[in-house]
């Protein structure tokens, strides 16, 4: 097991092992893929797809608390991990508290200004709220630091659809499926 002072396991090692869980999870062994994810939390417990991964699965499950609870306890290990901010504003969006997950949207975006999908959160929760300018603002942000993200133009793409802005749109999605062709979302 990993500790501050021993040496770190190395990424491809804690890469397989996710993977290895992500099958395990695909055949319904959902028991394995959690013990999995465990093990990759004790080996770097810094490494917070492992935390983001078990809350999923706790929350598909139903255990809506033990989901929170795992990623409060990840942002304790790494408090200023843009994935797991935004993991959990998602995670308390569902929930139904917007005003929390804005604040953990907006965290996550500065935590990390070149994370696009805190940018993209929070610019549709924006949206839903009908801060409309605030919301544009955001997905302008998602486009300018990924570029290359087919899901930044495809949200971009529904964005000017549902403004009415039609031609924009079209150039949004032609965008997003140059960058990923087999996407079924843009189609």
């Amino acid at each position: 097991v990993w500790t501050e002072n021993g040496p770190k396991p190395f990424k491809v090692n804690l890469d397989l092992l996710s993977f290895r869980a992500r099958m395990l999870e695909r055949r319904g062994d959902f028991e394995g893929a959690l013990a999995t994810l465990e093990w990759c939390s004790s080996l770097d417990p810094n490494d917070g797809r492992s935390w983001i991964s078990r809350a999923r699965l706790r929350e598909k499950a139903g255990a809506i608390d033990d989901a929170k609870a795992l990623l409060e306890e990840g942002l304790r290990w790494e408090p200023s991990s843009a994935y797991l901010l935004q993991a959990y504003g998602a995670l308390t969006e569902r929930r139904g508290e917007s005003d929390e997950a804005l604040e953990l949207y907006t965290a996550a975006a500065k935590a990390n200004p070149r994370h696009a999908p805190a940018w993209v959160a929070c610019g549709l929760l924006l949206e839903r709220r009908r801060q409309y300018e605030a919301a544009a603002q955001c997905l302008r942000l998602a486009n300018a630091v990924a570029p290359s993200s087919y899901y930044v133009w495809q949200v971009m793409g529904e964005w000017h659809k549902r403004r009415g802005e039609l031609g924009s749109a079209r150039e949004a999605y032609r965008r997003s499926l140059q960058l990923n062709s087999k996407n079924a979302a843009t189609y």
